[in-house]
């Protein structure tokens, strides 16, 4: 992932937030999946 220099400028603090909300579902879903992962294992030891 490249981010050019012009990012940092006037523009980047508009960029990044929606860059991060852009990946909000993402980081939703690997928060989701590592809760059931765990989960999974932790009945398995049981």
């Amino acid at each position: 992932m490249v981010i050019g220099s012009q990012t940092f400028g006037s523009t980047g603090k508009r960029y990044i937030p929606t860059l991060i909300i852009a990946s909000m579902p993402f980081i939703a879903m690997a928060i989701v999946f590592m809760i059931l992962e765990y989960y999974h294992r932790e009945r398995n030891l049981v």
